[in-house]
Parts: structure tokens; sequence; C-alpha cells
């Protein structure tokens, strides 16, 4: 009799219909003591949507005769498992399960630049009054210093915590498959509203003057005028005080969500469709025209890693909770030039 998939009926001495399919126990005690975590992790990642084959353990986990709870109460009983072996179990769970790929939009307008520890960094990502000269042969080349907007910060660590109960693990009642999405949305929402308040809030730059001033600021006749914004946007200068143009392309067009239709029909009826993006935010009040990041950064985010960090970890046991996943995004949100932003504003 195959033990896994084995299922038909029998008679007794009285004809009476008898069931000869295997019980919970006789499967598992197949089993050995020292292949029971991996087949309670096994039957935990399948249940979460991970392909699991290549093993009698791997097979066994797909039985529909078992559950969580049954497998963890049979190796319980024999010393092989103990609660303190389910942060374990989870946390290969959640290493197996496929990276979700955050395509976050308001990562499109930031530059990243990677934190090597929690101490203070510094950016210089512009460099003043540098500019090129025709130098004849042998003649003097013009020296620079290295001075500019040396901008300084600290990253910031910010958590969240989800606590999986001991019973809602051992019931069933929980699944893997989509936690680490939750908690990397949630991180990806707090970093957006990082991003946009970086410029709403007009922050000075290390010259002591605002990131938005009457040098790049446009005032249009709605918050939708890309025109006006454009117009600032080609004339700005190179640096403050300079009478050398920045050259600059546009890219993104940032505006409130209200004014988002009629953004992308200024957009169609100027023929930029294929030059200037639009991003609708509610995360901001005014609407604003950017370069690419990569050529002009005006916010940079400073993170030790690219992405978020997800972990799991045994918790105190306090309301049955056996499990805690915990989020860690170490970043700041960084404003480091004026040269390649504007500001559009309405006439009042």
């Amino acid at each position: 009799m195959n033990i896994q998939h084995g299922s038909h009926d029998s008679r007794d001495l009285l004809g009476r219909s008898v069931s000869m399919r295997p019980t919970p126990a006789d499967l598992l005690s197949t089993v050995s003591d020292s292949e029971g975590k991996k087949l309670l992790q096994n039957f935990l990642a399948i249940r979460s949507g991970v392909p699991i084959s290549g093993s009698k353990v791997a097979d066994l986990a797909k039985n529909s005769d078992l559950n969580f709870g049954s497998i963890y109460d049979f190796f319980a009983k024999r010393h092989a498992i103990s609660v303190s072996d389910l942060p374990e179990i989870v946390d290969g769970v959640i290493k197996r399960l496929p990276v979700v790929q955050q395509q976050a939009t308001h990562r499109k307008i930031v530059r990243f630049e990677k934190a090597m520890d929690f101490l203070s960094h510094s950016v210089l990502l512009s460099i003043d009054d540098l500019h090129v000269s025709i130098v004849h042969e042998n003649g003097e080349v013009p020296m620079t210093a290295l001075s500019g907007l040396l901008v300084k910060g600290v990253i910031q660590t910010r958590r969240v915590r989800v606590m999986i109960s001991r019973q809602a693990l051992l019931s069933g009642q929980v699944t893997l498959a989509d936690l680490p999405m939750l908690l990397t949305n949630a991180a990806m929402r707090d970093e957006a509203q990082s991003t946009y308040a970086a410029l709403e809030t007009n922050a000075n730059l290390p010259d002591g003057l605002p990131l938005f001033g009457a040098d790049n600021t446009a005032t249009g006749a709605s918050l939708y005028d890309i025109g006006a914004a454009l117009t600032k946007f080609r004339d700005q200068k190179a640096a403050i005080n300079s009478d050398e143009h920045a050259y600059l392309e546009p890219k993104y067009f940032i505006c409130p969500t209200a004014h988002e239709i009629s953004a992308h029909k200024e957009l169609f009826a100027a023929g930029l469709t294929n030059i200037i993006e639009i991003i609708a935010s509610p995360g901001v009040s005014s609407s604003y025209l950017l370069g690419d990041p990569k050529l002009a950064p005006i916010l940079v985010r400073l993170a030790l890693s690219e992405d978020p960090i997800i972990e799991t970890r045994p918790a105190q046991f306090d309301n049955d909770a056996a499990i805690a996943l915990d989020l860690l995004h170490d970043y700041t949100i960084l404003v480091c030039n004026r040269v390649g932003a504007i500001k559009l504003t309405v006439t009042t």
C-alpha cells in the first residue's frame, strides 16, 4: 500500500465498510525525528505557494491528510520539535518566497546613495563655478576649487513588526505568501511620504538658501501649467549668481492628484508626452518639474541597502505570540541641489 496516496474501503467481519486511508500518525511514522523540522517547513512552504519537490519529505508535505498542527504535535510528543523551533521554520519559508520587485513611482525622482554605517555622511553632488575654458598650447589651465553644496545626513532606522501567534500558526490560519509584500508596501508608503515631504518643506541647502527661491519658482495660470514651468526650467542657470545656463532636460512633472488629467492633456497638447512623465501624488500641494536624478539629483536617498530587510525572530510569548516578522528600513532623504528643479505656483 502506498501510504501517501493509498485510500480505499474494505469490510470488517460484519460487512461494515472500513476505511483503509492512512491516518496522519501512519503517514508521519515514516519520517524520522531528524526530518520532522524539514517536513514542517516544507508543509508551510507549499501552503505559502513555494514549489517543493525532489524528496520523500517534500512529497509527504503535499498530503491533504496532514496539517501544520498535526505535524507539530506528532514530533513535539517525540521531543523532536518545540515552540522555539517555529521562528527558524518560518524564517526558512520566508527566505524561499519569491522576491517582489517594487516599482515604486517616487523612486524615479530620487538618486540612491549607499551608506556604509549609521555615522554622518557627506554628499557632494555639485561644484560651484565649474567652467570649461579655452587653453592655448602651454597655457595655464584654470583651477577650480572642490567646493559646492556639501550636504550632510545621518540615516534613520524605520521599523514595523507583525506578530504571528502560535495558535494561528498551528491551526493553519496563517499563510506566509503575502506577508513580505505587505511589509514592503508599508515601507514604500513611508518612503514615498518622506520623498514628497522633502520637496514640500522647502528646506534650506548648505548655502543657507531654500531649495526653491526666485531663481527656480515659476508662476503659472494653474498647477498644470507645464509651459510656465518649462520656460523657467530652460532658463535656469548652472548655479546661483551664475551667467551660464544649466542646459538640462526636464523629465518628471509632479502634480497634485486633482490635476493629473489636466496635466496629461496639457502635455499631449504641447507634444511632450515622450519627453516628460506625469507623476500625480497626494503628497504634494504644489507642482514640480524635475530633471533626470542621474544627471541632476535634487533628492538623494541615503540608505544601508537598496530595499528593506525582513527578519524573523522569537517573540516574548505574550498573548500567545510565537513569531515576529520585522521589517527594517535604514535610510534618509537628503536635499542636495536646486539646479534641475522648478516649483510651480499659481497666480493669486
